[in-house]
């Protein structure tokens, strides 16, 4: 009766581990749960990295606005104020002007009177780039044959506007309004508004003259 009794719980626990051994590692809804969980990880973490590549296009093409301003009013407010005769041309969407030589043109003589045209047009290397550009021409001598124009900064609108244009505000030269209109976006889209930024330049020779002195 031992011996059988023995033999049984032998059997018995011989199944047991049987058992146990067929149940190790996971079930397939295990396997499918913790496939959902790491998909909606990878998920979550792939949105946040969209996100902040996003975010860091947009600081850096805010910051590149920021620098095409500021580099256009300084040299388009530099020229004005000095120039000797100022025109608009191309209906407003630039202007040209006359100006002493003061490091304008490495080939010309200090002091010489260079015409300069200030326009926005489509860049050489990019249909696509609307930037703003200066011709400089010699009026006294031919210290430069044909100069090619030269960009100055890019991050204009085109396509239909005008990136730029230029207004005799009193219609003596005196006093010039300038409207700068930027790409509302790095990629310039379709339909989009561009940002426009409006300043008065004085031209001093004018304005002088105006006041009789």
């Amino acid at each position: 009766m031992t011996r059988t009794k023995m033999a049984i719980e032998k059997v018995v626990h011989g199944a047991n581990r049987a058992k146990s051994a067929q149940q190790v590692g996971f079930s397939l809804i295990e396997l499918l749960v913790a496939l959902v969980i790491g998909l909606i990880i990878v998920l979550a973490a792939g949105s946040l990295l969209i996100a902040n590549l996003q975010t860091f296009r947009q600081v850096e093409w805010l910051r590149d606005k920021q620098a095409a301003v500021t580099v256009a009013v300084d040299v388009l407010a530099r020229d004005i104020r000095r120039a000797r005769t100022l025109q608009a041309i191309d209906d407003g969407a630039g202007i040209t002007l006359e100006v002493s030589n003061r490091g304008d043109s490495a080939a010309c003589g200090t002091g010489e009177i260079l015409e300069k045209t200030y326009q926005v047009a489509t860049s050489s290397s990019d249909i696509d780039e609307f930037v703003l550009r200066v011709q400089i021409s010699s009026v006294e001598s031919n210290c430069i044959d044909n100069p090619p124009p030269e960009p100055i900064v890019g991050g204009f609108a085109g396509a239909g506007t005008a990136g730029i244009e230029f207004s005799d505000t009193l219609g003596d030269s005196s006093i010039w309004q300038i409207t700068l209109r930027l790409r509302e976006s790095p990629l310039g889209s379709a339909g989009e508004t561009p940002e426009a930024l409006t300043f008065n330049v004085v031209n001093r020779s004018k304005a002088l003259a105006k006041a009789g002195i």
